[in-house]
């Protein structure tokens, strides 16, 4: 079906109908209907075990994506199951408040290279953990073992706090001016760029 791009079917790329769905340009989009119409009828329990069977039927094909609607088209419950199912099965571990570090007067961030000899371990691990400051700390390779993310309101403090460190090993510092990419979760529905 070859139509007009200025045509809703042209913006939303569809090529043609198929039996069971749509083809874009991209996918195929297929509706599947589950019976009762009227799921409501259900118990919680029989809902789950008809998903189920209709997901392992399902899962043979690759690169499916599955929307669950009910017949009011209320998402709210569809994203509530959806949100304590990811959280049962722990791909969510948690949630975060982000906090403007600024206007609570931390104004400086940085990050700290740090030489830990693996005896010191058992040592620094909960010195580390105890420092408000230290907003991350990864084991790392490399020349230094450590690599710390601080947040401090001035220079002097920051300078104190490596000479704590120290103790430690050598250290490293570089305070960062700007952050063009702001800490951020991936981004599972994004496809990754291919070798051209």
């Amino acid at each position: 079906m070859t139509k007009n791009k200025n045509s809703v079917q042209g913006l939303i790329c569809l090529e043609r109908f198929t039996r069971f769905g749509v083809k874009t340009d991209k996918v195929e989009i297929v509706f599947f209907s589950v019976e009762p119409t009227n799921i409501s009828v259900l118990s919680a329990a029989n809902i789950d075990v008809k998903i189920h069977h209709l997901m392992m039927l399902l899962s043979t094909i690759p690169d499916l994506e599955i929307l669950a609607l009910d017949s009011c088209e209320c998402f709210d419950s569809n994203k509530n199951h959806l949100r304590k199912r990811l959280e049962k099965e722990q791909i969510i571990e948690g949630y975060e408040v982000k906090v403007n570090q600024l206007k609570l007067g931390y104004h400086i961030t940085a990050f700290i290279n740090l030489e830990v000899a693996p005896v010191q371990k058992p040592d620094f691990y909960p010195f580390i953990k105890s420092c408000p400051n230290v907003v991350e700390c990864n084991c790392v390779t490399g020349n230094y073992s450590m690599l710390l993310k601080v947040m401090f309101p001035s220079t002097m403090e920051l300078d104190t706090f490596i000479g704590q460190l120290q103790k430690f090993g050598r250290t490293s510092t570089q305070i960062v001016f700007s952050t063009p990419v702001a800490p951020r979760g991936i981004d599972v529905n994004q496809e990754m760029p291919t070798d051209n």
